[in-house]
Parts: C-alpha cells; sequence; structure tokens
C-alpha cells in the first residue's frame, strides 16, 4: 500500500542481519518502486469498495491511460475483487493488466479484470495500460 499512496518505504529491521526473503522481495522489486516513484507523484485513492472490507485503490501513472490499480483485502478469508475501469478512469475497451508482484502479464481484459483467491490482509498489485 505504501506504493500506491506515494509514500516512502521505511522499514524496521536490522539491515546488518539476515533479511527475509519477503522482504528482499520487496526491496527489491523494480516494478513495485516504480509506482511509489512515478514522476507524476500522485497518491491513490480508494475508487471503489465491491464488497465488505474489500477495495480497489487507484493512481495515475505517467503514460496515456496507465494505473496502478491496488485490489486489497482487508477481511480474514480470501476473495476475489474486480477493478472496473470505469472506475480507474479508463475508456471502455480492451485493456491490458500485469500483475506486479508476480511480475508476469496476465493478458488483456475488457472494461474489468477480477482478481481472484486473494488471501486475507493481502495485495493485488496491477498495472493496466488501455491502448484506447
Amino acid at each position: 500500500m505504501w506504493a500506491i499512496m506515494a509514500s516512502p518505504l521505511i522499514l524496521g529491521n536490522d539491515l546488518t542481519g539476515t533479511l527475509s526473503n519477503a522482504t528482499k522481495a520487496t526491496l527489491l522489486n523494480k516494478e513495485i518502486i516504480a509506482v511509489d516513484q512515478d514522476p507524476l507523484g500522485y497518491q491513490g485513492r480508494v475508487v471503489a469498495t465491491p464488497g465488505s472490507n474489500l477495495e480497489v485503490w487507484s493512481k495515475n501513472l505517467t503514460g496515456t491511460n496507465t494505473r496502478a490499480v491496488a485490489l486489497f483485502n482487508r477481511g480474514t478469508s480470501s476473495a476475489s475483487i474486480t477493478v472496473k475501469w470505469s472506475d480507474i478512469g479508463l475508456p471502455a475497451g480492451s485493456a491490458t493488466v500485469r500483475d506486479l508482484w508476480e511480475g508476469k502479464d496476465l493478458g488483456a481484459s475488457t472494461d474489468s479484470f477480477t482478481g481472484t483467491n486473494i488471501p486475507g490482509h493481502t495485495v493485488m498489485m496491477l498495472k493496466i495500460v488501455s491502448g484506447s
């Protein structure tokens, strides 16, 4: 969530010791850091609450029709969360979706995308680019 909020990353761990794999993955994820440090400097905001404890956050990024999206499951159980293009200011039609934590393209979707099985207290971070 720090990246979608354009906040500095502050760590509270001993950098002289052994870092966990999860901490290393966070510190070294260039795509997530790029969202945080996007030159536009915009802060993300909640654009939809599609269910109890489910939030869709969005942030405009540099580039035409480019958005960072955080699908935030505030609950305790896994959930599916849908982001609609209309909620994030993208035109209707096809857009490419990339999972930034996994570093993989998820293909093209039309008008919306649904992240499935998002664990409780977890965020699925996406970059969505519309060709329109």
